[in-house]
């Protein structure tokens, strides 16, 4: 919703982790007919895939290069930033057309931003970031998930006991082990 995500178009997913791959399901449930997931990470980038992505593995593309010759140079029509890096702000201010959105759900703590007020203007570009509602959202996405067309058990990678709980966050951090997603049970 705050990439205004609309039938057709082509839109950007920067971070394939668990809030990147749900920007995927969600993009694909409200039309989007190409949606780019940048990553560096095989693992996530393969469930990016099986959800109806194109994925482009940074390290080994130029995701600048390869969005441009995709949309003709002009960029896509909104980015979702699920990573919360400067860099990742920064590639998204590059990869969105004039006029375009960035929705950014990645938390960052940088002092200062990725782009200026003045380049953000001269864009035209809209910038709307805050925290996602789980609540909010659950009335209109348990329909679809109880549909059965995704498979989004799949994100998780790890099922750990509560009193693992500081390695499942170390793995996940540290990006071992191909983890996406741990939850911790009692």
């Amino acid at each position: 919703e705050r990439a205004e995500v609309k039938p057709g178009g082509g839109y950007a997913v920067i971070g394939c982790g668990p809030v990147g791959l749900m920007a995927i399901i969600a993009s694909r449930e409200l039309g989007a007919e190409q949606i780019y997931a940048i990553d560096n990470q095989p693992a996530r980038l393969a469930l990016a895939e099986y959800f109806g992505a194109i994925s482009i593995n940074f390290e080994q593309t130029d995701p600048l290069a390869w969005v441009a010759a995709a949309t003709a140079g002009r960029g896509v029509e909104a980015v979702m930033e699920a990573v919360g890096h400067e860099a990742a702000m920064e590639l998204a201010f590059a990869l969105v057309r004039p006029g375009g959105i960035i929705a950014a759900a990645g938390v960052h703590h940088a002092p200062t931003f990725a782009f200026s007020p003045g380049e953000a203007y001269d864009k035209n570009l809209t910038y709307r970031t805050g925290r996602c509602s789980a609540r909010f959202y659950a009335e209109r996405l348990l329909p679809i998930l109880q549909q059965r067309k995704y498979e989004p058990a799949r994100i998780i990678s790890h099922r750990l006991p509560l009193s693992r709980g500081p390695q499942g966050y170390q793995i996940f951090d540290e990006k071992r082990e191909n983890c996406t997603k741990v939850i911790l049970q009692p």
